[in-house]
């Protein structure tokens, strides 16, 4: 079927007179309704153009966006990052009544990172193996140098041949970093009980996060 143009016109039908102005009147309405859809057609063509370049342009800045996004990662990377350390003993004993350093946990410091934000904890049991009463023992963690205020043991090792426990935990900023590795040490005031014994031990654990 040929497409009728608006601009078309109708040739003359061989009908009565009032017949052939209802035609014409139809006819009318055709060209109306043809002219109103080429118009439609012409928007619809317009918009699926405008349509297609916005989405076409939302893709780039998308892509842009994951890129940047991509970038700040990569410098948030580069910028920080952690490392942990971890120590533990047993059987050991500390019968000095002085501070005495049981053990120390090291944390490797990567290239190129100068400061650290240090988090550390450490847990001990001790058995008194003997007759002797003796209340408590304190404990404390020391930091790259820097001692930080303990905590005591509970009183079980105030009865003979029992265990005490003690736990503490502590945090430091180190700046100017230049060895390539930090410390943590733990460190108990001990006396003449707290002699070796197998049910002795002890923990240490630390996280570093480090930025540059």
């Amino acid at each position: 079927m040929s497409r009728i143009n608006p601009n078309d016109v109708f040739p003359a039908r061989n009908l009565p007179g009032e017949a052939e102005k209802w035609g014409r009147s139809i006819e009318e309405e055709v060209k109306k309704l043809r002219e109103q859809q080429e118009i439609t057609n012409q928007l619809l063509l317009g918009q699926n153009r405008g349509s297609a370049s916005s989405l076409a342009n939302l893709g780039d800045q998308l892509t842009t966006a994951l890129g940047t996004q991509d970038q700040i990662n990569a410098l948030l990377s580069d910028q920080v990052t952690a490392a942990t350390g971890y120590a533990s003993k047993t059987n050991f004993s500390q019968t000095s009544a002085s501070w005495v350093t049981v053990e120390t946990s090291t944390i490797t410091v990567p290239a190129g990172y100068s400061k650290a934000y240090v988090i550390a904890s450490a847990s001990i049991n001790m058995f008194n193996d003997s007759s002797s009463i003796w209340s408590v023992f304190p404990g404390r963690l020391v930091i790259e140098g820097t001692t930080f205020v303990g905590g005591r043991s509970n009183t079980a090792g105030g009865t003979t041949y029992s265990t005490a426990t003690m736990s503490t935990s502590a945090t430091r900023i180190v700046s100017g970093i230049t060895s390539p590795t930090l410390s943590v040490s733990l460190s108990v005031f001990g006396g003449s009980v707290w002699v070796a014994n197998p049910t002795n031990s002890l923990e240490i654990s630390a996280l570093a996060i480090f930025t540059k």
